[in-house]
């Protein structure tokens, strides 16, 4: 939603897409701003990098979610 596309949608074949999202190596980007130029807050992309974490015991729990900066506004 932030960006107007979802994570790896510039990979459009199946199987690489699967690659990419299992592989822990293929770096996620989180750009600074967005495709129209907008600012990305540090903290929006420091909630995206909690929930898109690989391992699942790495990710945002949801009373981390609840509690986190972004929602402090």
């Amino acid at each position: 939603m932030v960006y107007g596309r979802p994570p790896f949608a510039s990979i459009t074949k199946l199987i690489p897409k699967v690659t990419a999202i299992l592989n822990p190596r293929h770096e996620i980007a989180y750009p600074p701003t967005t495709s129209t130029g907008e600012v990305v807050p540090e903290v929006v992309i420091d909630v995206m990098r909690g929930c898109l974490q690989r391992d699942p015991s790495k990710r945002l729990t949801i009373p981390q979610l609840l509690s986190h900066a972004m929602l402090q506004w």
